[in-house]
């Protein structure tokens, strides 16, 4: 008798555990326990996983325009087609789905940190480091006399096919074209054709060393241009310049 009480009490429990369960996916019992759960951890952790368990992971764009700082994206739902997730600025992303299966309306907030991680500001550091040592190259050669520089040119070029003419007036522009270019990466304002315009510059430069078949030089010359073909690549993390601070916003 007291094994089969202890099993009677023991299944009992099992059944009264399932109907409560069962009675949560109810209209009145999701309403009542939502505003207990939405904001906690671990229910936006499911939410999500089931949200990404019933869609396919194909999103397109609707181009919604919420604000002006807001873009609305549909997420691909296959059971509802009812989920939207809402982009604002680089940080929040909020979810709504509404009547979704077996989870009624639901909110979530995605908070990410700042410049996608570390990647932006390793990327300013990089493009700052750059525009400092080109900048110092063109105001140190302005300084100590753009005439000395050019003259110092002429006879580096002397046993080469360039024209002394042709290696002056280069030697005359060159280091504006440096300080110009190292100030605008320094502080990020037309980032992308400044970088352009530095790699062209450090072509050309190239070209020179290699005519002098000085190849240390050109080695090193190599050096500057993986340099700015990388941040021409990461173009995407220059959020810490003042290209993305006046940067229009897209409306829908």
């Amino acid at each position: 008798m007291e094994t089969a009480g202890i099993s009677v009490s023991r299944y009992g429990i099992v059944v009264i555990l399932l109907w409560i369960s069962l009675l949560k996916f109810t209209p009145d019992e999701t309403a009542g326990i939502r505003p207990l759960v939405r904001t906690q951890p671990a229910y936006v952790m499911v939410v999500a996983l089931l949200c990404s368990a019933l869609g396919n992971g194909d999103r397109h764009t609707k181009g919604i325009a919420l604000d002006d700082r807001c873009e609305a994206y549909w997420g691909a739902m296959n059971l509802t087609n009812r989920c939207v997730r809402t982009k604002c600025s680089d940080r929040v992303d909020l979810w709504r789905c509404e009547n979704t299966r077996f989870l009624g309306d639901w909110i979530i907030v995605d908070v990410r940190r700042d410049w996608s991680d570390d990647r932006s500001l390793a990327y300013a550091l990089l493009r700052i480091t750059l525009g400092l040592n080109i900048f110092m190259h063109g105001t140190s050669r302005v300084i100590g006399g753009i005439g000395t520089f050019a003259s110092g040119m002429i006879k580096m070029f002397h046993n080469t096919a360039l024209p002394p003419a042709v290696v002056g007036q280069f030697g005359y522009a060159l280091p504006w074209f440096e300080a110009a270019i190292g100030l605008l990466l320094i502080i990020g304002l037309r980032t992308r054709e400044a970088l352009v315009a530095g790699a062209v510059l450090m072509l050309a430069l190239t070209f020179g060393t290699a005519l002098r078949q000085d190849w240390d030089v050109a080695g090193l010359q190599l050096l500057y241009s993986v340099v700015y073909a990388a941040l021409i690549a990461g173009l995407r993390y220059n959020h810490l310049s003042v290209d993305q601070k006046f940067a229009p916003r897209n409306r829908g």
